[in-house]
């Protein structure tokens, strides 16, 4: 593994983790020092970070966390509902659902436990969702959701708050996902997924209409 390569895998983990914060500056000289790794390596890894859009500069001052637009977050959802929706048409129709199954008992679990932990549904939906495309087995749609999620992940960033409402809703919409997908109602899965990812877009936007008031 090459230099850059290592500094371009180090650095986008500390952005998808959220080690580096929305609105933080990206040093060269204080990543190469933290990585161990060659300030060459390192601004070659951000230009590949900003290529993808993970990462943007500002002229004279450097390279932060990319942060979406209200009109970006409604784009990136358009793009989501056609994609997990057809996603979870497809599980449904000919999927493999056991690995569904299993994750849709854990999170039903997790719900009637009584003392459920908000990180752990979260971790849990998150594996359904990938889980969704393992079973669709479809290679194009699997690529499209590939290129997207680092700035679903970004984005998810932005609105993870302690928001435990929200958090017991989408288990309960995931629950109604794998339900559907378990029928094998391709129309009622792409219904159930496009639904949750309705609401979720809606939580996002009123982040937004918080920050303009």
């Amino acid at each position: 593994m090459s230099q850059t390569t290592k500094a371009y895998l180090l650095i986008k983990e500390k952005l998808l983790n959220g080690s580096i914060k929305n609105g933080e500056m990206l040093s060269e000289r204080v990543l190469s020092e933290k990585l161990s790794i060659g300030r060459m390596p390192v601004r070659e890894a951000i230009k590949d970070l900003i290529r993808e859009e993970l990462l943007w500069t500002v002229p004279g001052r450097g390279a932060y966390v990319r942060q979406l637009s209200a009109d970006e977050v409604q784009e990136l959802y358009e793009a989501r509902y056609a994609i997990e929706g057809m996603a979870a048409y497809l599980a449904a129709m000919r999927g493999d659902k056991e690995e569904i199954k299993t994750l849709g008992r854990a999170i039903k679990e997790e719900i009637t436990s009584g003392d459920s932990d908000s990180g752990q549904l979260q971790a849990l939906g998150a594996e359904l969702h990938s889980a969704i495309f393992r079973a669709a087995a479809n290679r194009e749609l699997d690529k499209m959701h590939k290129h997207l999620h680092n700035k679903m992940v970004l984005n998810m960033r932005l609105s993870r708050m302690s928001n435990t409402v929200r958090i017991q809703d989408s288990a309960e919409e995931h629950l109604d996902i794998v339900e559907a997908v378990i029928s094998g109602d391709s129309i009622a899965s792409r219904a159930s997924m496009e639904r949750h990812l309705e609401a979720s877009l809606n939580v996002r936007t009123s982040l937004f209409d918080l920050n303009t008031t």
